[in-house]
């Protein structure tokens, strides 16, 4: 009877700690509110709708992700997109909880483009 629950014990233990997976997060950081966000994280797609400037989305988890991804905002102006090109030196990321704030960069040759900065809780 006893190591019987030892070995439940240790079962529950091992299934609580080994957890996978990453928890994602978007902040808009941008000064205009999108009406619509989409990302593209590998194969997946997510769309959130009407995520005004400064607010967050609720967490999505993934398998894996890279510190930025795929990703289009429709503005009242127009729709930006970010199109990443390569994740050569980039960590790819396969479990904790990672807050992604997305804003608009106007700076690059008066083209807005999208832009990711990214903080790892």
């Amino acid at each position: 009877m006893k190591n019987q629950i030892i070995i439940l014990f240790t079962f529950f233990i091992l299934t609580v700690s080994c957890k996978t997976g990453v928890e994602v997060t978007f902040t808009n950081q941008s000064e205009e509110d999108f009406e619509r966000l989409t990302v593209g994280i590998f194969e997946k797609r997510f769309d959130f709708e009407n995520l005004k400037n400064g607010q967050t989305t609720q967490p999505i988890k993934v398998e894996q992700i890279y510190p930025y991804c795929y990703a289009k905002a429709v503005t009242q102006n127009d729709t930006i997109r970010f199109i990443p090109i390569d994740y050569i030196g980039e960590k790819l990321r396969k479990q904790g909880k990672l807050n992604l704030k997305i804003y608009i960069d106007s700076t690059s040759n008066k083209k807005r483009q999208l832009n990711f900065i990214t903080e790892r809780n």
